[in-house]
């Protein structure tokens, strides 16, 4: 009973994750993929083979880095960043085998929960936040990546250097539905090296009805599915 996760206060890292946990697993440049974890051992979990997008033939799960979320009953939502140690797809029960982490991220601490993804989105900028609003534009814009959305906010890759301050509108697509958010945009991180700045954006408060659509897939992502 005192294992109960309401007797808790959650958990640090993915070694004391149980058997039959589902998650999902966000393979950079492909999109997120659904598993569950088959075995905790010592040095990594074993978990079942990936479910989503075809992958290219010949493709390796070994070595690759990818993000992995999951939703603990009774408990929050938790995110860490893991390695592959090894794809065993040749095996009468196909499996991988994923380096432990002591670093999971509890969701529930943050205002709202955000999910990472790898999306191309457009990025308009406004003259002022006030001008802000959700209407779908059909052109213009400037090519960028979404690589994490809550309702509250969202990471945004482009090429270049920015400068924080901006005011901003982003647009795309997840699953079927258009997202549009206008916001503020808060913090740049500048990787030097590929001449790339992530875009840390503070949102205006989306209506209900794009909101409804936000929280849809982001606890699509973390919902338990069979």
């Amino acid at each position: 009973e005192f294992n109960n996760p309401k007797y808790t206060r959650g958990i640090t890292t993915s070694r004391n994750m149980v058997a039959g946990q589902y998650i999902k697993i966000v393979l950079p440049g492909a999109g997120v993929y659904t598993a569950k974890v088959v075995e905790n051992l010592r040095k990594y979990l074993a978990i079942s083979y990936p479910d989503g997008n075809p992958l290219p033939p010949g493709f390796s799960w070994r070595e690759q880095k990818v993000k992995i979320y999951f939703w603990r009953q009774e408990d929050a939502g938790y995110y860490f960043e893991a390695k592959i140690l090894g794809d065993y797809n040749d095996k009468q029960y196909p499996i991988l085998h994923v380096k432990h982490s002591d670093n999971l991220v509890r969701a529930q601490k943050r205002n709202s929960i955000r999910v990472g993804l790898n999306q191309n989105a457009y990025l308009f900028r406004l003259r002022s936040i006030n001008d802000a609003n959700e209407q779908v534009e059909q052109g213009g814009g400037y090519r960028c990546k979404m690589v994490d959305i809550s309702e509250s906010g969202a990471g945004v890759m482009v090429g270049g250097r920015a400068k924080a301050g901006m005011p901003v509108k982003i647009q795309t697509v997840l699953g079927d539905q258009d997202i549009v958010m206008s916001g503020t945009v808060k913090d740049v991180t500048f990787k030097e090296m590929k001449n790339l700045s992530i875009l840390h954006i503070e949102a205006v408060p989306p209506s209900s009805f794009m909101k409804n659509r936000i929280l849809s897939y982001v606890y699509g992502i973390f919902r338990d599915e069979k």
